[in-house]
């Protein structure tokens, strides 16, 4: 008798395959995580917050948008139309984030700079 559910390897397949085509679509060929560092560099000296958290979204969104410009608007996931609707987005959900945590975004980056 095999143990395990049935589904859990069709679905880690499914998973691995979705995993292959995004890292294709993001990152570097030879550093599978080089858009994950590039972030992280980008958004270290950030305090903590939901600010952060869609700051970091937006940086994804820039760097996809790059990936699919190098590749001319040839991937299989997502356009740079879907990306630039994104980022605008985070960008406003940052803009709130920032009133609603009341926090000055000038004084805001400008500690995170550690200035």
């Amino acid at each position: 008798m095999k143990y395990g559910h049935p589904k859990f390897k069709k679905y880690t397949k499914e998973m691995n395959s979705i995993h292959v085509c995004k890292n294709h679509d993001y990152a570097d060929q030879k550093e599978p995580l080089s858009n994950f560092r590039i972030v992280y560099e980008l958004t270290k000296d950030i305090p903590d917050s939901p600010f952060k958290v869609a700051f970091t979204r937006l940086i994804e969104k820039v760097l996809r948008i790059s990936q699919v410009a190098s590749k001319g608007n040839k991937v299989n996931n997502e356009t740079i139309n879907d990306s630039l609707m994104d980022g605008a987005n985070y960008c406003i959900l940052s803009r709130i984030l920032i009133e609603e945590y009341g926090l000055d975004p000038v004084s805001y980056m400008i500690h995170c700079r550690g200035k």
